[in-house]
């Protein structure tokens, strides 16, 4: 989860003498995103004919602007006063930038998938600020839901009607962040029914 997010938890405390000793049991009492969701999502699709049917081209672009970025911060619950059975403590993984609510994607594919020996290959560059979607519902094979810069280069061949093979290779890193690239490689057999 890389939003802005606000938990509480509880330790369970056994309190002799007037001194708190904690159990070893701490539960979530409470988790809030800083965050509400309002998203404005544009999406475009270009497909080109390049003279060659089996060989088409398509470009598509995607921009995401989450308008209530950190909209639920008056709304953060304060952790609860301690008590002789029970100490609260909140923390949050990330300060709420309201100006880091927008993400893109841009994408390039050649060729198509529908009959024997067809191939296509492409290219995604992806951008996606902290609070610009829900990271959880994002594309799951990114590094990360979102605060990440990705790149995605897929290949694909159709090797029998219902047989595809895919390759894809992704190459990511949060953002703002002196972390290394994180290469995946993914290999897969797809049957389609």
């Amino acid at each position: 989860m890389q939003n802005s997010l606000y938990v509480t938890t509880a330790t369970n405390v056994v309190t002799i003498g007037g001194t708190a000793y904690p159990t070893g049991v701490t539960s979530v009492t409470n988790a809030q995103f800083a965050s509400k969701f309002g998203l404005f999502d544009n999406l475009a699709r270009f497909d080109i004919d390049t003279g060659h049917p089996r060989v088409p081209l398509a470009l598509i672009g995607d921009y995401v602007q989450n308008t209530q970025a950190c909209g639920n911060l008056g709304n953060i619950l304060t952790a609860p006063a301690n008590t002789t059975s029970q100490t609260f403590k909140q923390t949050r993984n990330a300060a709420c930038n309201s100006h880091q609510r927008r993400g893109y994607w841009a994408e390039a594919r050649l060729g198509r998938l529908q009959e024997r020996g067809d191939f296509q290959i492409g290219y995604t560059r992806i951008f996606i600020e902290r609070e610009a979607v829900l990271g959880n519902f994002n594309y799951s094979e990114l590094r990360q839901g979102t605060n990440v810069t990705q790149h995605r280069v897929d290949a694909f061949y159709q090797l029998e009607r219902n047989v595809q093979l895919g390759f894809n290779s992704l190459v990511g890193r949060p953002l703002a962040s002196s972390e290394p690239w994180l290469t995946r490689l993914q290999f897969d057999v797809v049957y389609i029914f």
